[in-house]
């Protein structure tokens, strides 16, 4: 009996390390946001782990084309002509909307200690920041115009990011070609130009590093991404690299998104018209991209894509058709489809999560 027993502790003890060693399943779900004048309602999460890849509609809300995350709160935008934010609570419900000061946001991003949120009015010339606290919103105007007359005509704010606290906010102006920073904390300080684009280039998004050193922006009308490394004594950043995201051969071609990988050894661009995602392997050292590779998202007109958590997934959100298509990442960063998509309606916004 008791060499029974020990036995059978054995196979027990056993069994459990070898679960121990057996890899997590993830399981991240894919967060979607469309655009809502189709058959599309507003956002939907999908299991991208099971076969059927059913989509569930978590919130009704229009145009939801941009979202944030941070543990239990989502912020949304309503990229529509009145212009309107919404907030999630604990129980996952829109708790708070309200209206974001201008026509047509198109970007929300929830500050590092998530005691503000800021979003950017494409049509309106103004970034918002929203005190979660006092309910209070204060308003940034930009003013400036640019070259391209159909498109530069006035300011259009695009992006809006944090710096590494709650105090300073870094925006970004396509139609004057302007990267800006706003701070909180330093009264009878002016808002500062902190980079300025040539003009025409038309900026539309911007992503720190972890380290808040260099910063990528991609110009939507020139098709360029740039790398920017951060002088934190002078308060600018200085150009270390700018190259073309798209291969030239179908025009009109315009960059949408960029990501990093997490480990920041490669840098990624959507292109709207090529439909394309293109990977670059970036030099830490030097802060340049080289060795571009290009893969076709197999949809049309690619507005937003995610990496999963670990690195190894990607989903394309492919506005005009093709609904959100996946892809697996391989060790040199290059994403291949797997013949799997999500197929919803004018999805314009994914993250994994």
């Amino acid at each position: 009996m008791n060499i029974l027993r020990k036995k059978n502790s054995m196979l027990i003890l056993f069994s459990i390390f070898l679960g121990s060693c057996t890899s997590p399943k993830n399981n991240e779900k894919l967060w979607v946001g469309t655009y809502t004048n189709g058959t599309s309602d507003g956002v939907y999460v999908v299991d991208v782990n099971s076969p059927k890849l059913k989509s569930t509609l978590e919130y009704t809300i229009d145009n939801p084309s941009y979202m944030d995350f941070n543990k239990d709160l989502v912020a949304m935008v309503s990229e529509n002509k009145e212009g309107g934010v919404a907030l999630s609570n604990k129980s996952g419900e829109i708790a708070l909307r309200f209206s974001s000061h201008g026509s047509y946001p198109c970007y929300i991003a929830i500050s590092p200690q998530a005691l503000k949120i800021a979003y950017a009015n494409y049509v309106g010339g103004n970034v918002v920041v929203y005190d979660r606290k006092s309910k209070q919103s204060k308003v940034y105007h930009q003013e400036g115009t640019g070259p391209v007359l159909d498109r530069q005509e006035a300011s259009h704010m695009h992006c809006v990011t944090w710096g590494k606290d709650d105090n300073t906010i870094f925006t970004i102006d396509l139609g004057s070609d302007q990267l800006m920073m706003h701070s909180f904390i330093e009264k009878n300080v002016p808002d500062r130009l902190v980079f300025r684009f040539h003009p025409g280039k038309g900026p539309r998004h911007m992503l720190w590093s972890r380290d808040h050193q260099f910063a990528l922006v991609v110009t939507e009308l020139s098709n360029e991404i740039y790398i920017l490394a951060w002088d934190e004594e002078r308060k600018i950043f200085i150009q270390t690299d700018v190259v073309k995201a798209n291969q030239g051969v179908i025009s009109p071609t315009y960059v949408a998104a960029v990501k990093m990988s997490k480990d920041e050894k490669y840098v990624y661009v959507s292109n709207r018209g090529e439909n394309s995602i293109v990977r670059f392997s970036l030099d830490r050292e030097t802060l340049k991209l080289n060795d571009p590779v290009w893969t076709n998202t197999e949809g049309n007109f690619p507005r937003d894509f995610a990496i999963s958590k670990d690195g190894k997934k990607m989903a394309v959100a492919n506005q005009k058709d093709g609904g959100v298509t996946l892809f697996d990442i391989d060790n040199k960063g290059i994403p291949h489809f797997t013949g799997k998509r999500i197929q919803l309606d004018q999805p314009v916004y994914v993250r994994f999560r």
